[in-house]
């Protein structure tokens, strides 16, 4: 993708973008009238997703938000959502003419399955038959909204739909909210690195020297620490917007996760002008000062080594 998160792309550029989007799909739409043309969505409803995201500046297909599998709550069978960003929006698309209360009930169905967890829960449903659109804001009942409009009204509804580019006003409780479920992954993932046997004492009985506490538990803490600060420096601009969510993104799998990792601390810690021949996705990272990245640990539960 050019990029895999919104770029905070202007409003004027937005809009000229989605005059464009829409004369296009409503010729493409009208050329279908004519020659009696079905199964629409099959054909092209990741088209139609993709540019419309590009006009916001997220390139969807790279981002891999297509086909995810997912369990129906009303049956428990497995399907998948057209389009799913997890924590943003869920999309379903259907053919021409088909009513939108069936994506938007398919899309609520797939929410109530399980497959997707708390955190991963979007603010978002968007339901397309190409020739309509369908938004409806989740949560607060206060903020909620649920609007249908047809494809030749889409410029005028460029406010309710800019949070595809990262502009979107969150509430105070959507802040508390989402601080509860980041101290809870964060839990988790100390867990999962450090063991469900660790028992370090807390509060006062805690210990202030590092060499006494468990050298697993050190590790796991500065870890987590690195991690941290990565996520605080991609909200508060310390480098180019979301610049190390797009690193873990699109530079790391599975596999490579703990070595990729390793090679963007050590980047973290050189000066620029100390660097070789860096590949674009680390060279963007600037050199960081201080002690936070000095110490180089390979863990175990990172290194797939």
């Amino acid at each position: 993708m050019a990029s895999s998160t919104p770029q905070l792309v202007d409003r004027a550029q937005i809009r000229r973008s989605l005059d464009n989007f829409t004369a296009f799909w409503l010729r493409r739409v009208e050329s279908w009238r004519e020659r009696n043309e079905t199964a629409t969505e099959k054909k092209y409803a990741q088209q139609f997703w993709s540019e419309l995201f590009n006009c916001f500046g997220v390139n969807a297909a790279r981002m891999d938000l297509f086909e995810q599998d997912a369990r129906r709550g009303s049956t428990g069978s497995s399907g998948y959502i057209d389009l799913f960003w997890p924590g943003v929006v869920i999309g379903e698309a259907k053919s021409l003419g088909v009513n939108l209360d069936i994506a938007h009930a398919q899309a609520r169905d797939y929410l109530a399955g399980g497959t997707v967890s708390d955190f991963e829960m979007p603010r978002y449903i968007l339901c397309s038959n190409f020739e309509s659109i369908r938004l409806s804001k989740l949560g607060d009942p206060e903020t909620r909204f649920d609007i249908t409009f047809s494809l030749s009204e889409l410029p005028d509804y460029i406010d309710q739909l800019r949070f595809l580019a990262g502009f979107e006003a969150v509430t105070k409780e959507e802040e508390e909210e989402a601080s509860i479920q980041a101290s809870k992954l964060m839990a988790d993932l100390f867990t999962a690195m450090a063991g469900d046997d660790v028992d370090e004492a807390v509060g006062d009985e805690a210990p202030t020297d590092p060499e006494e506490e468990d050298n697993r538990t050190q590790q796991t803490s500065m870890y987590l620490t690195r991690l941290l600060f990565l996520l605080f420096g991609d909200d508060a601009g310390l480098w180019e917007q979301d610049l190390f969510y797009r690193f873990v993104l699109e530079e790391t799998t599975a596999g490579n996760l703990g070595a990729q990792l390793n090679s963007l601390f050590e980047v973290l810690n050189t000066p620029e002008n100390r660097r070789q021949r860096l590949p674009e996705h680390l060279a963007k990272f600037p050199y960081v000062n201080g002690s936070i990245f000095a110490d180089q640990m390979r863990t175990e539960y990172f290194d797939p080594d």
